[in-house]
Order: C-alpha cells, then sequence, then structure tokens
C-alpha cells in the first residue's frame, strides 16, 4: 500500500495482552467487549492521511492485502503516555 491508497483495515488491538478494541465480532464476543450497538466490519481508512492510530497510520505503508501483520504501537504512537492527571473515578449508576 501507498500514502493515499483507499483501504478497509480489520484489527485487533490489545495491551498487556487484554483486547481492548476490535472490529472482529467473534474476537469481542470472546473477550467480553462485545457491544451490540456496534457494527463489527472492516474500516476504511486513507493510508497516511491519520484517520487512525498514528503507529498503525505508519505501518500501514508496509501492508500487504489480505496479509496479516502483528505491529507494537509504542505508547507515544498510540493513546500518549497515560498522565494520572487525566485519570479519574467516576462512580456507577444504575
Amino acid at each position: 500500500m501507498k500514502k493515499g491508497d483507499f483501504v478497509k483495515i480489520s484489527f485487533t488491538g490489545s495491551v498487556d495482552g487484554r483486547v481492548i478494541d476490535t472490529t472482529d465480532e467473534s474476537i469481542a464476543k470472546k473477550e467480553g467487549i462485545f457491544n451490540k450497538d456496534r457494527v463489527y466490519k472492516p474500516i476504511p481508512i486513507i493510508v497516511g492521511e491519520g484517520m487512525i492510530l498514528k503507529g498503525v497510520d505508519n505501518a500501514a505503508e508496509e501492508l500487504e492485502v489480505d496479509k496479516e501483520k502483528t505491529i507494537k504501537i509504542p505508547p507515544k504512537d498510540g493513546f500518549g503516555e497515560r498522565n494520572a492527571a487525566f485519570v479519574r473515578l467516576v462512580p456507577m449508576r444504575e
């Protein structure tokens, strides 16, 4: 793939071995993160346009159609380093 290509990607994202997001319904159900209001299918992106996490976008040019690849993304190219100032506890309500 090259910058500017319009493609659809399927992914499963995990942190420390725990799945946090996926485009695969069966994986979402298996991992206990299924959301009945979400549509599970490949997502369209334009390679190199910043439509997804920087680390995925950077790696997209090296991906091949119909090939699976594992990408390790450092926090700076993902959601950023954990910052306690941005974490707050919110009480659960019925």
